[in-house]
């Protein structure tokens, strides 16, 4: 089985999601089967043969598939026949895999004087750091700067919680400005399956919106959330909503060290993070390239008040600066890093 490279970075503890056909639903079941005694795992009350769905509060069919259909419980030792159908997704993990290369490229005296000193105001880092990733995404080639805002927050999660905040109050604010008698109270949120669980905790805290895998891909009223990669497939996910500012594409692994396909996207929203890039998650730091200025501005306005990190900034301007020093291969093309990342993943 081929395995989409970023599992290597979040290897921890697993669970499994189980596909039937092509138009099946993925489901990852929690059945709490065969578990020792006192494990306080999850139990999903539907299983096994149905899975909860916490949108409409019942059990829901998972067409038929039984949970567990590659393992009979999560101990891999008592795995059912081939795991050819499988996919393991990572509950949680550590991106010290790429630690290596960051500790022996730098020492106290590449550290900027910055912030070693904490003398730098944000207004004086802001624009270093814009620079410094619009240049990362023109010599990658993965991602269209020109003519796009460049959003910072405290890691993606931050930037995603925020453009979906902004964006359904955009959506909601339009159809009742419009004296529409047909204003929903929240927009729904569409990503397809399997989709990372996180995006659940997300959407959950913002009252403008709520997550249904059901959604009505053509109505005006819904949000996409893209992941590109997918998390956990690998698959490059295309958008089902046709509105391009109504998706909102999760880039955070669009990196050659990740995917064999990076080519120029132009989005209308892409969301990035040193998290995924640099395996430097503590620092909390991410960025999205919006099209609409307007959106941009508006999530500046709701950041106001909660700014990022001038520290995390710096970090990141130094690590790009590095990224950039270095010539590409000449045989493959590559950045010195995106080979070092991509052989301790592969």
């Amino acid at each position: 089985m081929e395995w989409p490279p970023f599992h290597t970075l979040l290897f921890a503890t697993i669970f499994v999601i189980c596909g039937v056909e092509e138009q099946s639903i993925f489901v990852t079941c929690h059945c709490g089967l065969n578990l020792p005694a006192g494990d306080r795992t999850f139990q999903d009350p539907c299983c096994p043969g149905e899975k909860w769905d916490s949108l409409f509060k019942k059990c829901q069919s998972i067409q038929g598939t039984g949970c567990y259909q590659c393992y009979p419980s999560q101990f891999p030792q008592e795995a059912n026949g081939s795991l050819e159908d499988c996919l393991v997704q990572s509950v949680e993990g550590s991106p010290d895999v790429l630690s290596e290369y960051w500790t022996s490229c730098f020492s106290q005296k590449h550290i900027p004087v910055d912030y070693r000193t904490n003398a730098a105001s944000q207004f004086e880092v802001t624009p270093r750091v814009e620079y410094a990733i619009k240049r990362l995404h023109k010599a990658v080639g993965n991602a269209d700067t020109e003519g796009y805002t460049v959003v910072y927050g405290s890691g993606a999660s931050d930037i995603l919680f925020m453009t979906i905040t902004a964006l359904s109050h955009s959506i909601l604010d339009k159809c009742v400005e419009a004296g529409r008698s047909d204003c929903p109270f929240a927009v729904d949120v569409f990503v397809q399956m399997p989709y990372y669980y996180g995006y659940t905790v997300i959407v959950d805290r913002i009252r403008t919106a709520r997550m249904n895998v059901l959604a009505d891909t053509s109505s005006e009223f819904t949000i996409e959330i893209v992941t590109c990669p997918n998390n956990p497939t690998g698959e490059l996910m295309k958008p089902l909503v046709q509105d391009g500012s109504h998706v909102i594409h999760d880039m955070v692994y669009y990196w050659p060290m990740y995917t064999d396909t990076t080519e120029m996207m132009s989005a209308e929203i892409m969301i990035f993070s040193t998290s995924k890039y640099f395996g430097l998650a503590g620092s909390r730091f991410g960025w999205g390239l919006f099209k609409d200025y307007r959106l941009a501005n508006q999530i500046e306005y709701m950041r106001h008040g909660d700014h990022v990190s001038e520290h995390a900034m710096l970090i990141t301007y130094n690590m790009i600066s590095r990224v950039l020093s270095q010539s590409p291969s000449p045989v493959t093309g590559m950045l010195p890093y995106h080979q070092f990342v991509r052989a301790k993943i592969f």
